[in-house]
């Protein structure tokens, strides 16, 4: 008598394991065809691009300091905020003061000499 031979034992894993990777396969595509994820994820922009469009608002030039340029929360994310912007014709250092209740509350800053101004 012959000895039956295991050999059908690996035609069987591997045909298993092809089953396996058809059936998770085609719930992938299914899901990923029937899927609404897709539809509610929205484009944000980067926090660079959102600078670079704000600063387009940004400029000195034409303003004085009587009729400064003055942007209420430039970057839209402190809306206690402002940028006051102008040119001046000679070079100087303007010197901001604000008063608090005492000389200890009270801060004074000087920002560097030039003809284009942008105070915080």
């Amino acid at each position: 008598m012959k000895k039956r031979t295991k050999q059908k034992a690996p035609y069987f894993i591997i045909g298993g394991i092809l089953i396996l990777i058809l059936i998770v396969g085609g719930i992938y595509l299914y899901l990923d065809r029937h899927s609404s994820f897709h539809d509610k994820l929205e484009s944000v922009a980067s926090l660079v691009t959102e600078q670079v469009r704000y600063e387009a608002d940004f400029t000195t030039e034409g303003y004085t300091l009587e009729n400064a340029n003055v942007v209420l929360d430039p970057y839209h994310i402190s809306p206690l905020t402002a940028l006051i912007m102008f040119e001046t014709e000679e070079s100087v250092a303007p010197t901001v003061t604000i008063e608090g209740k005492d000389k200890w509350t009270t801060y004074t800053h000087t920002f560097e000499e030039g003809t284009e101004h942008y105070l915080p």
